[in-house]
């Protein structure tokens, strides 16, 4: 719903509509090739839509720079708060401050290892490669082409903080919009409409690349893991209708996404802080679900669940009642030791009667079987590499 409000806002700003009505719009296309595509739609039009969301925004950032005089790129020097990378004082505890490195480092590591290791939307995706060593190689390119690309972004962002100084009148024709507005505005102004077309284009390319992946995945969660477990007669059907079945089950949910963008338009909340604040309250618990099952012979079905539920529960209090005090990255690693916690106390008080041995994974042939030690280092080390990028880059800025 948030990333189908996303591309909503770039498609009414465009074509001059209301808000709702691209909504509609953009929910109805992007049912209409995931139903019909299914996770092949999703896996081509993702590549396509990469490659076209890269050139739009390099193209967005050369315009840029054109229209910027030689001085202007001084007045960054005066935005230094808005230019500092590190920030190793905030704690996101109580000081305010969200994007503090502590509370970025250790929630985000959470975040992501949930994302890439037990989201539906990414499992699909590895699912389709042909052996678990193309898998590994998938999401070794995805670790150390991200950096890139969200570099990018980030470049775009910082050039448009000279161009606002310069150019007061752009300024107040955003001052009652959101922040989401910006680039939408920017681009329908300044760009030259051939360039527009593209750019555009890459910006739905970003947002619905996350629509069908969201929809074909919750299709695919809700008919195995719920029908087949309520219905075990659906196995025994005919495939045509199965994937009959799975195509009603993706019209309910982009439904369900449609109705939930509707309800979030002309909120206060930037689009990128909500998909944040969605995600951190879940996916810290998940992961931790999936952990007792790895790690513990003693998890059961009742310490998963209830886990699972203080997690969430736990992450859900602190969004209502603890508001900018607690930074929503805590969420991730609260979220996880909360269930963890829960879920191996309520496995020793109520332990799985019958344990199939297959089900239990040894950590250590785990690690062996699938050699990950060379694409780990590979990804620590470019890790390193990028931490150290930031540190040059935010002396020379500062210098």
């Amino acid at each position: 719903g948030v990333a189908l409000l996303a591309t909503a806002i770039v498609t009414s700003v465009c074509l001059e509509w209301p808000l709702w009505q691209t909504i509609f719009l953009i929910g109805t296309v992007s049912i209409i090739y995931t139903t019909f595509g299914g996770i092949v739609a999703d896996v081509y039009s993702d590549i396509i839509q990469l490659a076209i969301l890269w050139a739009g925004s390099l193209l967005a950032i050369f315009v840029l720079l054109d229209l910027l005089k030689p001085g202007d790129l001084a007045l960054l020097s005066a935005q230094q708060e808005r230019l500092r990378i590190y920030d190793f004082s905030a704690t996101g505890l109580g000081d305010g401050k969200t994007f503090g490195f502590w509370p970025m480092l250790i929630g985000g590591f959470f975040l992501y290892v949930s994302y890439y290791g037990c989201d539906q939307s990414q499992a699909q995706r590895l699912l389709t490669t042909a052996t678990v060593k193309q898998a590994q190689k998938a999401l070794m390119i995805n670790g150390l082409f991200r950096f890139l690309l969200v570099s990018t972004y980030c470049s775009l962002g910082v050039l448009l903080i000279p161009f606002i100084l310069t150019h007061p009148e752009f300024a107040y024709r955003l001052r009652e919009q959101q922040p989401d507005f910006l680039v939408p505005y920017f681009l329908i102004e300044n760009m030259p409409k051939g360039i527009l077309g593209v750019i555009i284009a890459g910006f739905f390319a970003a947002s619905m690349s996350s629509i069908d992946s969201a929809l074909n995945s919750l299709s695919a969660a809700t008919y195995q893991d719920f029908l087949m477990k309520l219905f075990p007669r659906l196995s025994g059907i005919e495939d045509s209708k199965k994937v009959r079945l799975s195509r009603f089950l993706t019209i309910f949910w982009g439904m369900v996404a449609t109705g939930f963008a509707l309800e979030m338009a002309g909120g206060s909340e930037t689009v990128l802080e909500l998909v944040n604040k969605i995600g951190s309250a879940f996916y810290g618990p998940v992961l931790a679900v999936f952990l007792l099952g790895m790690l513990l012979k003693r998890a059961s079905q009742a310490g998963a669940v209830g886990g699972l539920a203080a997690g969430v529960g736990l992450n859900i209090s602190l969004w209502l009642y603890c508001g900018d005090s607690v930074s929503w990255l805590w969420w991730n690693a609260f979220g996880f030791l909360m269930s963890f916690a829960v879920g191996y106390g309520l496995g020793l008080v109520f332990p799985c009667r019958r344990i199939s041995a297959g089900l239990i994974v040894n950590l250590y042939e785990f690690r062996r079987e699938l050699k990950t030690k060379k694409y780990i280092l590979v990804l620590l080390f470019a890790f390193i590499i990028m931490l150290l990028t930031s540190f040059i880059l935010e002396k020379l800025i500062a210098g």
